[in-house]
């Protein structure tokens, strides 16, 4: 299934789950109208646990991605990690954005806008209207930490689950499910 979409529409994030036992994430490239076959990203991103969703920042420099993280801030919930891109192509080793966006319950289905400084992510762990709730947290790039999350509110959010929110490079929303 599709779980991602970079800002400029260039990357396309898939999460394949198969018999075969692969519960992982792979990556395709926009070719004129349509997507080239997806890549593997490699053991840093896909590990022997669930991912399940993931963004790519619109440099392509950054990949966002939610694991099954055993004995993560999660316990044994899903955690959002961030991997760079390194110079040889392959991307590096993964790093849990850590306690002011991972709580003990899931995070998941997250957006990182055009500009790389917003994440855009949903949360059943911080101060939430219903289920799953879209919540926004920025970079700081002197501290090198995210902020605190905000939720984005009603109407965004409800009583219900609210899985994600996608936004162009303009800024313009473009799709919430």
């Amino acid at each position: 299934e599709a779980v991602g979409l970079s800002p400029d529409g260039e990357n396309l994030v898939l999460f394949i789950d198969n018999f075969a036992g692969y519960d992982d994430i792979m990556i395709s490239k926009r070719k004129g109208r349509a997507f080239e076959e997806p890549y593997y990203p490699g053991t840093n991103v896909n590990s022997e646990e669930v991912e399940s969703s993931g963004s790519i920042s619109a440099d392509g420099d950054w990949l966002f991605f939610s694991r099954i993280a055993k004995g993560g801030i999660g316990g044994y919930n899903t955690d959002i990690f961030m991997s760079r891109r390194l110079p040889n192509g392959y991307w590096g080793i993964p790093i849990d954005l850590g306690p002011n966006i991972n709580t003990k319950y899931n995070e998941t289905h997250h957006h990182i806008s055009g500009d790389g400084k917003t994440l855009y992510f949903s949360s059943e762990g911080h101060t939430n209207m219903g289920g799953l709730d879209v919540f926004k947290s920025t970079w700081n790039a002197v501290t090198e930490t995210w902020s605190s999350p905000v939720n984005l509110g009603f109407p965004i959010n409800t009583m219900g689950d609210e899985y994600s929110i996608y936004f162009s490079n303009s800024g313009r929303m473009r799709r919430i499910s």
